[in-house]
């Protein structure tokens, strides 16, 4: 994967979630010269956080955009301030740490199911990141569960269109990116994989969040997990994996 992609999540400071919005909906305006393959930002009013995701091509591509829109990352940091940044693939992290003020933790990619088209968010998909806290001394095993679904993944999870795998280099954290089909992509998923994925946390613990509204059943049905959801509020497309690029 040439691709890098970061993630950034952001605590916006009391009362400024509507400043915060202006300021990347206009970063986003200003980021169409310089083509990104993908750059989305959302947010959750209930607890004044937001997350942004990017894709560019390649380190020259990803520097270039730093480079040129790192006043108005900083910018967001008069409003917020940054939680975590994490860079998925790469190697150039410097302009990552000079436009957010923060060293990116970096993860290079494993495995996973990838070449996907873009979608839009009236499509019904359902997107997720993953964090996972690798215990001490237990990654081989982790790994060895985390194969073993991925391998369900292809065989089985036909609406599963998004499944990539990324780890850090001291083999603390894993990132896992989801996309599926909708409820019925998500479902079949979680029942296939249900057996390693248990197997899997008894060796990690894990937080989960939800990139984009769900639609109102799929809110009803998830409640009791409380899921932690992320309203979209700007992008280049409106929003999309931006895989196929």
């Amino acid at each position: 994967m040439a691709r890098v992609e970061t993630y950034a999540r952001d605590k916006v400071h009391g009362g400024k979630l509507g400043a915060f919005r202006e300021k990347v909906t206009a970063l986003v305006e200003a980021s169409r010269a310089g083509s990104p393959v993908r750059l989305d930002w959302f947010s959750n009013d209930e607890t004044s956080e937001a997350a942004g995701i990017a894709i560019h091509r390649d380190d020259d591509a990803i520097t270039a955009h730093l480079e040129r829109l790192a006043p108005a990352y900083q910018d967001l940091l008069t409003v917020a301030d940054l939680m975590t940044i994490d860079q998925l693939g790469g190697r150039v992290t410097g302009p990552v740490a000079k436009a957010f003020g923060q060293e990116p933790r970096h993860f290079d990619f494993d495995d996973g199911v990838h070449e996907v088209p873009d979608f839009d968010p009236e499509d019904g998909v359902i997107e997720i990141f993953t964090r996972f806290f690798i215990n001490p001394g237990e990654l081989e095993t982790f790994q060895a569960y985390a194969d073993e679904i991925l391998a369900i993944v292809r065989e089985k999870d036909p609406g599963t269109i998004r499944y990539d795998w990324f780890y850090d280099k001291a083999g603390e954290q894993c990132i896992a990116m989801d996309t599926y089909a909708g409820w019925d992509g998500t479902v079949t998923h979680m029942k296939n994989c249900h057996e390693p994925h248990d197997a899997l946390l008894k060796h990690s613990k894990m937080i989960t969040e939800f990139l984009g509204r769900l639609k109102p059943d799929l809110e009803a049905r998830l409640a009791s997990f409380k899921p932690y959801v992320f309203q979209f509020d700007a992008g280049l497309k409106p929003y999309s994996t931006g895989l196929n690029a």
